[in-house]
C-alpha cells in the first residue's frame, strides 16, 4: 500500500496512491475518526492498516481523486526528526575521488525541508553558488525505538519512499573537516555569514 499526503479543498490529507495515479483519501476509505495524516496510519498499527487495505480494494470509483488533481505532498506530513547518512555511496565517493570513511557520516535535517513533488526548492538571495542534488532512498521508521539491535530493526521500519538530497556544496569541506558537532555548525553558519 502507498500512502501519501495529497492537497485537498480543507488542507493536505492521508490518502492510498492507486496505480491509475489516482488517490483514496484515507477518512474516505475507513468509517468513524479515521487519522488525516500518514503518521496518524503509522501510529494506529498494523489492524488500521489492514482495515484500510480492504477498503481500499472495495472502494468505488467515486471515491477516487482523479490523477490530474492529485498534488503530492511531503509523505509523511508532519515529522519529528530527518536522520541522512552522508557518505553512503561507494560509488559517488569514487568518481569524486574520495576515500571511503571510517566511520558513518550522520547527521540531521530540518524536519520542515521536506517538500513535496513538484514543490519549487527556494533559494535564498544568501545560498552559495554550488547546489548538487542526489536521489536517496528513504527508510521511515513507523514507531519510536532507541538502540535497537540489528535483528530486530526490521521491526520499526514502517516503509521507503524516494528522496532528493539538495545540499550546498561549498560548505562541505569546512563542516567535514570538524572534529566536533559544535565545530561542524560553527563552519556552517560562517560560511553562511561570509556568503551574504
Amino acid at each position: 500500500m502507498r500512502l501519501v499526503m495529497i492537497d485537498t479543498e480543507v488542507g493536505s490529507k492521508a490518502g492510498v496512491l492507486l496505480s491509475c495515479g489516482g488517490v483514496i483519501l484515507v477518512q474516505d476509505g475507513l468509517d468513524g475518526d479515521a487519522p488525516d495524516t500518514v503518521t496518524g496510519v503509522l501510529a494506529g498499527g498494523a489492524e488500521l492498516r489492514d482495515r484500510l487495505a480492504q477498503a481500499v480494494s472495495k472502494a468505488d470509483a467515486s471515491v477516487v481523486v482523479p490523477a490530474e488533481k492529485v498534488r503530492l505532498r511531503a509523505p509523511l506530513g508532519e515529522r519529528e526528526l530527518v536522520v541522512c547518512a552522508g557518505a553512503n555511496y561507494r560509488a559517488h565517493l569514487e568518481e569524486m575521488g574520495e576515500d571511503l570513511p571510517e566511520k558513518a557520516a550522520w547527521f540531521i535535517k530540518n524536519s520542515r525541508s521536506v517538500i513535496g513533488t513538484g514543490t519549487p526548492i527556494v533559494r535564498p538571495a544568501a545560498f552559495p553558488d554550488q547546489v548538487d542534488y542526489e536521489g536517496e532512498l528513504c527508510v521511515v521508521i513507523g514507531k519510536p525505538c532507541y538502540e535497537v539491535r540489528a535483528k530486530d530493526a526490521w521491526q520499526y521500519v514502517a516503509g521507503y519512499t524516494l528522496r532528493k538530497d539538495v545540499s550546498a556544496r561549498d560548505y562541505l569541506p569546512d563542516v567535514v573537516a570538524a572534529s566536533t558537532a559544535v565545530q561542524g555548525r560553527w563552519a556552517w553558519t560562517d560560511n553562511l555569514v561570509a556568503k551574504q
